[in-house]
This record gives structure tokens, sequence and C-alpha cells, in this order.
């Protein structure tokens, strides 16, 4: 499961493909609760994958998060939590 937040310096269209490969290494690793950090992963960070074609969306889009174009830019972001619990990325 440590492996999953590499996933924020991957280039962004490639973030799906390469979290398919890590779930499923994961998967057929067989980690206890991995099914549960999963589904976890998918409703709050990747989406969900298609079940007829179409991947359902995340609750944080995945350009929300991604920092792969940040990094190359050598620009940092800051993270803050506001009073209501949304989570906001805002850049230094």
């Amino acid at each position: 499961m440590r492996h999953f937040p590499s996933l924020a310096f991957v280039p962004l269209d490639q973030v799906r493909p390469y979290y398919v490969v890590l779930k499923n290494h994961m998967l057929n690793e067989g980690i206890d609760g991995i099914h549960d950090f999963i589904q976890y992963f998918e409703e709050t960070w990747e989406g969900t994958p298609p079940r007829r074609g179409q991947w359902r969306p995340s609750r944080f889009d995945v350009a929300v998060w991604n920092t792969h174009g940040a990094v190359l830019r050598d620009q940092h972001r800051k993270t803050i939590i506001s009073k209501d619990g949304i989570l906001v990325l805002k850049p230094r």
C-alpha cells in the first residue's frame, strides 16, 4: 500500500494505468484489508473503474492532488483544510 502515494508524481494522463497496475499487484498479493483500502482509494482519490465503459468520479479530481507538473516547474503547493472540512490546495 505504500506505493499508492507515488501516483501523485506520475504524469496526469498515466495515473489511471499505473493505478490499475498497482491495484492488481496488491490484489494478487492477498494483503489483509486491501479490498477496503482499494474501495476507499477509488471513492476518494482515483475514481471507480468502469463497469459499463465509464469511470465514476472520485471525491477529489486527480488533477487536484497530482503534483507531477508542479514538481517539474519547481512549484510548491500548500494544503489548507477549511472550517467546513474541504481540502483546498493553493500554490505558494
